[in-house]
């Protein structure tokens, strides 16, 4: 990382040293909270609506789910924020691990518990609400915990945790079966024990002198510098965005693509769904640590980043030119290589370019976290306005995601404080 004179960044004062078990039992607490939280978006909370309310399920989800995504799009700067100046005796990360998860678990058991369409709404505000206050918390230990020269690699082993919690709560609620308690605290009770084992080895500390801004008139050249820190940060921000806004177009619209434009039947669609999602855990898992660890070899983020997101827009246009389903895995591998690498050092980079330094980490990691949130809601808003203005032209839906995805390597060209 390079940096101007006048440019350096506010950090926190040096974490005490951490033990062997505490970058284990880190990204376990990672994998067992991104099992509670993306497991009900992704199946129980579907299958809950599908319990209750039938042929009313689809409006009953969609309203659920889009509450929740408010909720969650301010826990997350808030948690941040109010984390980063907490003073108690157990440090200003741990009570809010606790309470985001004492909170997360609340919620999902209105959810589980009170077979109301009011239940289900209210549940999930609560889940989202507490279980991203934890994330919040849970992502600022990395800028508190881990040296700068270190983030490429342990971002990329966070990329991999968060895959696993995901299939993990994915496989557990086939498992589970239709048990609405069982559902969702299930993973719930994962993420427990993982933090559980996280707090006694995290060596967190209350939020000290560096926390709070600094008495009296800030020179000139400190505000340009903030400022400047602003607008690297902002870029970054604007990155994410578009990568991901892209990336969900996929996501959320592979299965259509498949089967409105490939003309293959919903059996073999749901195949090879199934086939994509493997390929995007194995490939993640090889290429986001080696990724990472590449990046604080070469003390380079800025490019890996830019370069990651070229070929993601190369792999969505792929998709778009795909007549037959092996282009299509072809064009999405791809794109799994690309995404791997960009989530790894996408999030190292981020934790550089923070507005205020490392001092006030969790703020800022949680506004960084908010471009995926967005991202993820509005891109089914675009797709769909895509398709109905095109006459359902999924070519150019998937030309319009490469355009959005090649713009984030522009953004990502504009940030001067780092390499």
């Amino acid at each position: 990382m390079t940096t101007s004179p006048g440019t350096r960044q506010e950090t926190a004062a040096p974490a005490p040293r951490t033990s062997r078990l505490f970058m284990p039992f880190y990204l376990l607490a990672f994998a067992g909270l991104m099992a509670t939280t993306a497991t009900p978006v992704a199946v129980t909370l579907a299958l809950r609506a599908q319990q209750l309310y039938g042929e009313e399920k689809t409006a009953v989800l969609a309203t659920t789910l889009a509450i929740g995504t408010v909720f969650a799009s301010v826990a997350q700067p808030l948690g941040g924020w109010l984390s980063d100046r907490t003073v108690s005796r157990w440090g200003r990360r741990r009570p809010w691990l606790v309470l985001g998860l004492l909170g997360g678990v609340a919620g999902l058991l209105v959810i589980a518990l009170v077979p109301e369409r009011w239940g289900m709404v209210l549940g999930w505000s609560i889940a989202s609400l507490f279980l991203n206050l934890a994330f919040s918390a849970l992502f600022a230990v990395l800028a508190d915990q881990v040296p700068p020269d270190r983030r490429g690699r342990v971002s990329g082993w966070i990329g991999v945790a968060l895959q696993a919690g995901l299939s993990a709560g994915t496989w557990g609620a086939v498992w589970l079966g239709n048990q609405p308690v069982a559902l969702f605290l299930g993973p719930a009770a994962f993420a427990v024990l993982t933090t559980a084992a996280l707090l006694v080895v995290l060596p967190d500390r209350s939020a000290g002198p560096g926390t709070r801004a600094p008495a009296g008139r800030v020179p000139w050249g400190e505000r340009l510098a903030q400022l400047a820190r602003y607008r690297d940060f902002g870029f970054v921000w604007a990155g994410r965005f578009l990568l991901l806004t892209g990336y969900y177009i996929f996501f959320n619209f592979q299965l259509y693509t498949l089967t409105d434009h490939l003309g293959v039947t919903v059996a073999v669609a749901t195949s090879v769904v199934a086939l994509n999602s493997t390929l995007s855990a194995v490939l993640k898992l090889v290429v986001a640590p080696l990724a990472g660890w590449l990046s604080d070899r070469l003390g380079r983020r800025r490019v890996l980043v830019g370069c990651s997101a070229a070929l993601f827009a190369v792999s969505m246009l792929l998709i778009a030119l795909a007549q037959d389903v092996t282009t299509f895995v072809l064009g999405a591998s791809v794109g799994f290589v690309a995404y791997g690498v960009f989530l790894a050092v996408d999030l190292a980079l981020a934790t550089e370019v923070l507005p205020a330094g490392d001092a006030h980490g969790g703020f800022g990691l949680g506004l960084y976290n908010v471009a995926g949130t967005v991202s993820q809601s509005l891109a089914p808003v675009v797709a769909v306005s895509v398709l109905a203005a095109s006459g359902d032209s999924y070519p150019l839906l998937y030309t319009v995601a490469a355009g959005l995805v090649a713009a984030a390597v522009v953004t990502v060209m504009f940030v001067r404080s780092v390499r």
